[in-house]
């Protein structure tokens, strides 16, 4: 069914919580590696706020993949 693919409110919002606290997180190689994960996630917002982090810690290494991801959800979001 739809809602087996989707991930509940909670979950989500666990999901968004983990990926704030990479903001203070010091360890760079981790924090870039959670990023690039998540500029592959499916939902749209989660990777805008993943991007929003990028470029808050300067995460210059990650372009290519802010512009996948871009590109992704443009063609996605024309279907």
């Amino acid at each position: 069914s739809r809602r087996e693919g989707r991930m509940g409110k909670e979950a989500f919002e666990q999901k968004l919580a983990a990926l704030a606290a990479l903001r203070q997180m010091g360890d760079r190689v981790a924090v870039e590696a959670a990023l690039r994960k998540a500029l592959r996630d499916k939902n749209n917002y989660y990777v805008a706020k993943a991007a929003e982090l990028v470029g808050e810690r300067g995460f210059v290494e990650l372009a290519g993949e802010l512009v996948e991801a871009f590109d992704r959800f443009f063609v996605e979001g024309a279907k």
